[in-house]
């Protein structure tokens, strides 16, 4: 089973009677459960399985945020302000731009102009600041230079918050932030099943916030909601009638799964969408209410 399955072969089997030793389904419904698995949550627009997050959350009414995962099984802090812990520049002659990214757990750099390159850099092996600012001035001919805040030269990359591409030709720099831990926010009130969290003493500042928190049913299959899963088990056992029974099947690929039913081409995403958006109504992301 993948990470994000939200079915097993062994299910959908017995949804559609094939007998266990019978495996000649198996290669399309082990290719189609992941697939699926993954168009369903595009769909849904969420995550169903246990995971750590750390979001910039907006407020409502500036009393109210509602987190963008749930069920919340945790919330870890919510934190009033970053804090700038690097600086990062070039001074590369002959750039037009030069950018600097955070995105799953990588510094994205680029540059561009009369000379171009971008790079990226592991968190996990540059687990410290020093080490993160000695592989960005490493890099060849690319005239990166980086500022340590005083003191926090051993602290830990990986808490580095998320951001998109940022300008960084000299003069300007892009500032990479961790959360300032100084300035918790307290004294509000969780309503786990949807991610609502109301503040009861003070307002939320700024009108967003930057949180931390754990959302999710589960790590395995058997900790989803059993209806969850029955859908998702039906939905992956009609494609696999479509691929393998359809009168007006053309074609059939195991890699991203399509099926031709006619003359028009049906994609993975288009397939949930067209025959199962109502059923999965109810497992929508929502936002507000």
């Amino acid at each position: 089973m993948a990470v994000g399955d939200l079915t097993t072969l062994a299910l959908v089997k017995t949804y559609m009677g094939i007998a266990v030793g019978d495996v000649s389904k198996d290669a399309l419904i082990n290719q189609l459960i992941p697939q699926l698995s993954a168009s369903i949550a595009r769909y849904c627009d969420r995550e169903f399985y246990l995971h750590d997050y750390r979001d910039f959350v907006d407020t409502v009414f500036g009393s109210i945020l509602y987190l963008p995962q749930y069920p919340v099984t945790r919330v870890k802090r919510i934190v009033r302000r970053l804090w700038w812990v690097m600086q990062v520049k070039t001074t590369r002659a002959g750039l037009k731009g030069a950018t600097v990214e955070l995105s799953n757990g990588e510094v994205l750099t680029q540059q561009w102009g009369d000379v171009e390159s971008a790079a990226a850099i592991d968190l996990a092996t540059q687990d410290t600041l020093t080490k993160l600012k000695d592989a960005l001035e490493a890099l060849a001919g690319e005239a990166w230079q980086a500022i340590i805040r005083s003191g926090y030269e051993n602290h830990l990359s990986a808490d580095l918050v998320e951001q998109p591409g940022m300008p960084a030709l000299s003069p300007d720099y892009t500032e990479l932030q961790v959360p300032d831990y100084d300035t918790f926010f307290t004294g509000y009130v969780l309503t786990q099943e949807n991610g609502r969290i109301e503040a009861k003493c003070d307002s939320f500042p700024d009108g967003r916030v930057f949180i931390e928190y754990t959302a999710g049913f589960g790590t395995d299959v058997s900790e989803l909601p059993a209806d969850l899963v029955g859908l998702a088990t039906a939905i992956i056992a009609d494609a696999v009638r479509e691929a393998t029974v359809n009168k007006g099947m053309k074609s059939e690929k195991l890699g991203d799964y399509s099926y031709t039913k006619f003359d028009t081409q049906v994609s993975v995403d288009e397939f949930v969408v067209e025959r199962y958006s109502e059923q999965l109504a109810r497992w929508r992301r929502v936002s507000l209410g």
